[in-house]
């Protein structure tokens, strides 16, 4: 929260509703930093006191406490500058949201290929020409081929890791 300069030189303090604004902001930022992982919050750069703060909400039960802790953790983000926290936020959440995409893409390129889509076949054979064809033959028939639920589901998720390993 800065001061404004008035128009005769005094300081202005922040009105109280931009107050209120950026202590709720920064309580939503520390709700983002809870629900990270471990190593995704270590490589925040968080300061210690805050670090110890979002492990114990994780271990919280009781709403009341959890509320408590909650508010506690938004006290100690707004003793700090926000600004780099919020850069890695967005980072990881773009991480999250490239992963997400990635496999959409191969479950989609999953069922075209079960479906008997050739087009899709002879792209991803363009796309990558080192992809040991018979293997994928073998588990596109064994998908296909499947009598039962549980084969089904194993075949399409064999078949999934397979497509996956190409574009990782």
């Amino acid at each position: 929260m800065r001061s404004k300069r008035a128009e005769n030189g005094e300081l202005q303090k922040p009105s109280k509703t931009k107050r209120k604004k950026e202590a709720m902001a920064a309580q939503r930022l520390g709700e983002a930093l809870v629900v990270l992982s471990a190593q995704q919050l270590d490589k925040m750069g968080i300061p210690e006191e805050l670090h110890e703060a979002i492990v114990a909400v994780r271990q919280m039960h009781q709403r009341g406490a959890r509320r408590r802790q909650m508010q506690y953790i938004g006290a100690l983000m707004r003793t700090i500058d926000i600004s780099l926290i919020q850069r890695n936020i967005e980072k990881v959440t773009a991480q999250r949201h490239e992963e997400t995409r990635r496999f959409r893409q191969v479950e989609l390129w999953r069922d075209e290929l079960t479906a008997g889509d050739e087009r899709r076949l002879s792209w991803i054979m363009e796309t990558f020409p080192d992809i040991d064809r018979e293997a994928l033959d073998k588990m596109v028939g064994a998908v296909t081929e499947a009598k039962g639920v549980p084969e089904r589901r194993r075949s399409k998720k064999a078949l999934f890791r397979f497509l996956r390993g190409l574009i990782e």
